[in-house]
């Protein structure tokens, strides 16, 4: 399972997805080349794409360089700044430089739709988004900033889950059902009472998910 994280997130909220039977490679770079020769290096009998946010932007930009066999999209879009302003993308890259931990937390707590589960994810995970390192997440933001997807050919050959958090504040509903029209089929869900951190928010229910497509 090849795991494209969403920004500003530590590994290990990856790994409690607890995917038996699957290898779990957490992509933290942003070169296909790089990409191709990682994946090449494991030998895997097949591969899986698993994208979350600016993840699922990567998944989906990268899925003609292999023979993918299920993709995982967690609240996806095609063109990010569709979403939010480049003005404000900006400001992170530049507040990043001035002091990363906050611009983490501000951002995390965006995620949220319940402020409860945000300081239960900030106590957990906040020693590991502190590590995340600057340089990753500028490139991050820039790959933000410089990604649109939205001329994407038609991709027949494959049956993606797609997963959305109706309460999401960073990607908006409307934006993420654009990525179903670059599909033929589809499982699609939109999760009630949740915002865009939805494998803490709703992690019973998306483990579900995502169990039951693998499994199909």
């Amino acid at each position: 399972m090849v795991v494209f994280p969403g920004w500003g997130t530590s590994r290990s909220l990856y790994q409690e997805l607890k995917l038996v039977g699957y290898e779990l490679f957490i992509v933290d770079f942003f070169d296909k080349k790089s990409l191709m020769q990682e994946i090449a290096s494991l030998n895997p009998t097949e591969i899986n794409f698993l994208g979350w946010s600016l993840g699922a932007i990567m998944a989906l930009k990268y899925l003609n360089g292999f023979k993918v066999n299920k993709l995982i999209l967690l609240a996806p879009t095609l063109y990010f700044l569709e979403n939010q302003p480049s003005t404000v993308i900006k400001k992170m890259i530049r507040d990043l430089a001035r002091n990363k931990l906050r611009t983490l937390v501000n951002f995390s707590r965006l995620n949220f739709y319940d402020k409860g589960l945000y300081q239960d994810y900030l106590t957990q995970y906040k020693g590991e988004i502190k590590e995340l390192s600057s340089n990753y997440l500028k490139e991050g933001l820039e790959f933000l900033l410089e990604e649109d997807l939205r001329d994407i050919s038609i991709i027949e050959d494959i049956r993606p889950l797609v997963i959305m958090g109706k309460e999401d504040q960073i990607i908006t509903n409307s934006s993420s059902k654009q990525v179903l029209d670059c599909f033929i089929y589809y499982d699609f869900y939109m999760l009630e009472g949740v915002g865009h951190n939805i494998l803490y928010e709703a992690e019973v229910e998306v483990n579900n998910l995502i169990r039951e497509y693998l499994n199909d």
